[in-house]
C-alpha cells in the first residue's frame, strides 16, 4: 500500500499596523518599568542601613563613656597614691619618735646609779599615761593683698592633736564676715571665690595646708574670716575660729 502524504495547513495571522503600535508601546513600557525598577533596586541597596548608623551612634557614646569611666579611675588611683604617700610620711614620723623615745630611754637607763637599779622598782601611777588630744587646730591664718584692691589670698593649716597616722576626713567651712552697704553680711567661700562649694575637702594625716583667692563685692569692708574645720568621725573634736582681717606680706 503506498503512503499517502499529509500536508499540514499553514495559519497565516495577519496583523493590523494599529495592533503593531499597541504592541510597540507596550514593549516600550514594559522596558521602562523594567529600567526604573533597576534603578530603585540600586538606589535603595546604595542607602546607608538606618540600624547601622544607630549601630555606630550606640558605640560612639559607648566610647566616649569609656573614656570619662577612664578618668575616673585615674582619678581615685591619683588620690589612692597621694593617700599611701602621706601614710608612709606619717609611719616614718611615728617610727622617728619611738626611736627617740627608746634612745631617750636607753640614755636614762646607762646614767642611773648601780644602786638605784637594784632599788625595788616602784608602779608608776596611772596619771603617767597621757591619753591622746584628737583635736583639731587651726595655725598660720595669712590673709595677703594682690594687685586687685579687692583680690586677696588667704592660707592657713589645720593640725591633728592626737596620733599622726589617724586620717582626718571631713570638710572646711570658710567665710567672710563684715559690713555691706551699712548691714553685716556674711560672705561663704563659694561666693567670693572660684569654688562651687562654701567649703573644702578635708583629707590629710598630721596636716593639711589650706590656701585659696577671695574676690570681695566692691562695696564690702571685711571684718573677719571664719574658718570651721568639721570631721566626719566623733572620734577628732572640730576646730572653729574667727581670725581678725588683717592682711600681712
Amino acid at each position: 500500500m503506498a503512503k499517502r502524504k499529509v500536508h499540514v495547513p499553514r495559519v497565516v495571522v495577519q496583523t493590523s499596523p494599529r495592533n503593531r503600535v499597541y504592541l510597540v508601546v507596550l514593549l516600550f513600557a514594559a522596558f521602562v518599568a523594567v529600567s526604573w525598577l533597576s534603578y530603585d533596586l540600586g538606589r535603595s541597596q546604595a542607602r546607608p542601613d538606618d540600624g547601622a548608623v544607630a549601630t555606630d551612634a550606640a558605640a560612639q557614646q559607648r566610647i566616649t563613656d569609656l573614656v570619662k569611666e577612664n578618668t575616673a579611675l585615674q582619678e581615685q588611683v591619683t588620690g589612692l597614691r597621694r593617700d599611701v604617700r602621706l601614710s608612709r610620711d606619717a609611719l616614718d614620723v611615728a617610727r622617728r619618735k619611738i626611736r627617740t623615745m627608746e634612745q631617750a630611754q636607753d640614755g636614762s637607763a646607762e646614767a642611773a646609779p648601780q644602786a638605784e637599779v637594784e632599788a625595788p622598782a616602784v608602779a608608776a601611777p596611772a596619771a603617767t599615761a597621757v591619753p591622746r588630744d584628737n583635736r583639731l587646730a587651726l595655725r598660720d591664718v595669712y590673709i595677703r593683698p594682690t594687685a586687685n584692691d579687692n583680690r586677696f589670698r588667704f592660707s592657713f593649716t589645720v593640725l591633728n592633736g592626737g596620733d599622726p597616722a589617724d586620717q582626718v576626713v571631713g570638710t572646711i567651712w570658710i567665710a567672710v564676715n563684715g559690713m555691706l552697704n551699712g548691714q553685716p553680711r556674711r560672705l561663704p567661700l563659694n561666693e567670693v571665690s572660684a569654688s562651687s562649694r562654701p567649703f573644702v575637702k578635708m583629707d590629710f594625716r598630721g596636716r593639711q595646708e589650706v590656701e585659696g583667692e577671695l574676690q570681695l563685692p566692691p562695696a564690702f569692708t571685711p571684718k573677719n574670716i571664719s574658718i570651721e574645720a568639721k570631721p566626719y568621725s566623733k572620734k577628732f573634736r572640730e576646730a572653729a575660729d574667727k581670725v581678725d582681717w588683717v592682711t600681712s606680706g
